[in-house]
């Protein structure tokens, strides 16, 4: 048997990437080709979850480091214009 690592829902889910899998709330079965992940908890499917993105916060990354996990290859850009009144 390999070596068993414990990490919370929210660190595995942020490793692999919420595009993979939009929700904590999962259950995960081993099968014959590997593993099976089920859940619910989807919210809307669209853009970025408050409270993950508050915890990633709290966990000292970036604004541009939250915004680029849920929005891959989004790029910041800095408005030169003033915006009219």
């Amino acid at each position: 048997m390999g070596k068993v690592v414990y990490c919370s829902g929210e660190d595995f889910r942020a490793a692999i990437g919420p595009t993979v899998l939009r929700s904590t709330a999962f259950n995960v079965k081993k099968t014959d080709s590997g593993y099976e992940f089920t859940g619910q908890g989807y919210g809307h499917g669209v853009g970025m979850c408050v409270i993950g993105a508050g915890r990633l916060a709290a966990r000292g990354q970036s604004a541009a480091q939250i915004l680029d996990l849920y929005y891959p290859g989004l790029q910041l850009l800095t408005a030169n214009a003033a915006l009219p009144p």
